[in-house]
């Protein structure tokens, strides 16, 4: 190589010393990056909507009063704390269909697209039925008379602060249905952003000169009933996005779905050698001699 093909492959995203090494980069890496950078970007979109459409709906609830429900230092961590971990994991080491099974089956690097409009207005659209659920199911719990076992009646920072932790939690379990591919730490990065939101809330519950408003606000929300309002909350909102995919992989399966069960159960990949034809439940069944 010349000095200025080192100078070309210095500048490139990418550099491979033959020809042959583009297979395996195009049809594995391209098509993982493919999906990754997809699903990544219609992400972004859903995890704000999804934390700024509440407070909107609560304008419309209050008449426009112009005040908030996220207590301020609480909103300004979600992005760069509380859901950051999870999606940077996730972007650079999701595989949904292994490097074998990309290798014997080319096909599957152009047979779906992953960011298409139909996808992005489903996420938009998860985002805004998942945000009326995250308002209204805490109005109606908390704001009809105490639910503290304590008799405590709860106020507007009592509403937010479950209000921000299950649009935190729903955030980060809709990425994780996204995800494939399950590293040692991917759990870990989803623990620790569900793990840091609690402890930031407890700082600033704890904290009179810290925490402002929101000082021992977590001690009247912390309860059992609150805690399953909060659990039937995120079954809710997550209940859309999991039955699609449900509905898709056993009723209408893509080829990918299959492979990747294949790679999931350890099914021999190994093409069959006699003619095959997948029907509508998902199931590779031998061709019959008059089909």
């Amino acid at each position: 190589m010349g000095a200025e093909g080192q100078q070309a492959a210095n500048a490139s995203d990418y550099s491979i010393p033959e020809f042959q090494s583009l297979k395996r980069l195009l049809l594995v890496h391209g098509r993982w990056m493919n999906r990754r950078m997809s699903i990544l970007t219609l992400y972004m979109f859903y995890k704000n909507v999804l934390l700024v459409l509440p407070q909107f709906f609560f304008g419309y609830y209050c008449s426009f009063s112009g005040q908030s429900t996220y207590y301020d230092s609480l909103y300004q961590l979600y992005n760069v704390c509380f859901t950051a971990l999870p999606v940077f994991l996730f972007s650079v080491s999701d595989q949904h269909v292994s490097a074998p099974m990309s290798l014997q089956y080319p096909s599957l690097y152009a047979s779906q697209s992953f960011g298409s409009i139909r996808w992005f207005w489903l996420w938009i659209l998860d985002a805004c039925i998942s945000s009326l659920v995250i308002l209204f199911i805490p109005l109606a719990v908390l704001g009809h008379g105490p639910s503290s076992i304590h008799g405590f009646d709860q106020g507007l920072w009592d509403v937010g602060l479950v209000m921000n932790g299950a649009v935190v939690v729903v955030a980060n379990l809709r990425l994780a249905l996204e995800s494939k591919c399950w590293f040692w730490f991917i759990p870990v990065g989803f623990a620790s952003s569900l793990g840091l939101w609690s402890a930031s809330a407890y700082a600033f519950s704890s904290l009179l000169s810290f925490g402002g408003e929101l000082y021992a606000v977590l001690g009247v929300v912390a309860n059992l009933s609150i805690l399953f309002m909060l659990v039937l909350v995120c079954v809710l909102c997550c209940f859309g996005a999991y039955g699609l995919q449900a509905y898709h992989t056993t009723f209408a399966p893509h080829p990918t779905d299959i492979c990747h069960e294949i790679d999931v159960w350890g099914l021999d990949p190994t093409p069959p050698s006699s003619p095959v034809v997948i029907v509508s439940d998902g199931r590779v069944h031998p061709k019959q001699p008059h089909e």
